[in-house]
């Protein structure tokens, strides 16, 4: 009866945790929703000024409120991704929260000599001068040295992939590499040094059975020409993966390399992305194409591709393959 119940317990643990990975994964997400949307408002401020559009103020503060709406969104997914920094992040949250209601919300103006504000503006109208002034606050320089909005993503993606618990939940629940655990709506697989996904006797795999878009291109961008239907592959690199038929988390462990991948491929310009995140020494402006959102972390690189149409996020996504698990 002991033995029964030791097994029964052990069931539902390996259940729960495989619940709270589930969980973890979804939550993860939300968090990366949150950001690109955060940079999303930054890249459409530099729009307006570059191409000089013509805005108002209520455009301003309608971009200031969403940033502070997203980045209190991102504050709160971070917080449970990464408990221990929560009140840092709500304390540097509730900072930038003060500097755009005193600063830009109660006035509905801008004071320019607080701000560095670029020549080419100083005579211009008051719209651009404001909007150029909140772009400071977006990405910095801010008076006295303090962090922008782009700082605070920064610290906030550190704390995540420092903390997160989901790394701990994958290493005790994902499978013994060339098998799938399911967690939910999604697969868990764990990548083994000698072991190809899906691996048979010969560690070689087929594209075709593997059930999820964004990782068979990264697997044809390795293949690099070789047939497609047996290749042998990631007999030299260590990980785990999330998946489902769109969408693929991915963690990669090979000598100093240490990648995160994530990737959603629904034909839909507007949720389709590329998310990595390395941690230094290894720097991925190397590997993403020109034009992506590329940030220097205090710990590794950030990069985004998104808003682009869904054939080339798959040409990407072959290129990166070919250079992340060769």
């Amino acid at each position: 009866m002991a033995v029964i119940l030791e097994r029964l317990g052990g069931k539902t643990r390996k259940q729960d945790g495989l619940r709270n990975l589930s969980l973890e994964f979804i939550r993860f997400r939300k968090f990366l929703e949150n950001m690109k949307e955060v940079i999303r408002s930054i890249e459409d401020a530099k729009d307006k000024l570059r191409e000089e559009y013509i805005f108002d103020t209520h455009y301003i503060l309608s971009l200031i409120d969403s940033v502070l709406e997203e980045s209190a969104m991102l504050a709160f997914n971070a917080s449970i991704l990464a408990p221990l920094a929560g009140q840092e992040i709500y304390m540097r949250l509730d900072a930038h929260k003060k500097f755009a209601r005193e600063e830009f919300l109660k006035r509905g103006t801008i004071a320019v000599e607080n701000f560095s504000v670029p020549d080419s503006c100083r005579d211009a109208d008051p719209e651009t001068r404001f909007l150029q002034a909140a772009l400071n606050w977006l990405s910095g320089p801010l008076p006295g040295g303090q962090p922008s909005v782009t700082d605070f993503i920064r610290y906030v993606t550190d704390e995540v992939f420092r903390n997160c618990r989901k790394e701990s939940l994958l290493d005790e629940w994902s499978a013994p590499s060339g098998h799938v655990q399911r967690t939910g709506s999604c697969f868990i697989k764990r990548i083994g040094v000698s072991g190809a996904i899906d691996a048979e006797q010969d560690e070689s795999v087929s594209l075709g059975d593997i059930q999820c878009r964004p990782f068979g291109m990264m697997l044809t961008g390795l293949a690099n020409g070789a047939d497609p239907g047996r290749t042998e592959v990631l007999t030299a690199v260590n990980g785990w993966m999330l998946f489902d038929e769109e969408g693929l988390s991915l963690r990669i462990y090979r000598d100093h390399l240490k990648v995160h991948l994530e990737a959603l491929l629904y034909g839909n310009v507007a949720s389709d992305f590329i998310f990595l995140y390395s941690q230094n020494p290894f720097d991925l402006s190397r590997v993403v194409p020109e034009g992506s959102w590329v940030d220097k972390t205090g710990q590794g690189t950030l990069a985004w591709i998104y808003d682009v149409p869904t054939d080339i996020l798959e040409k990407q996504l072959s290129r990166l393959g070919s250079v992340l698990l060769r």
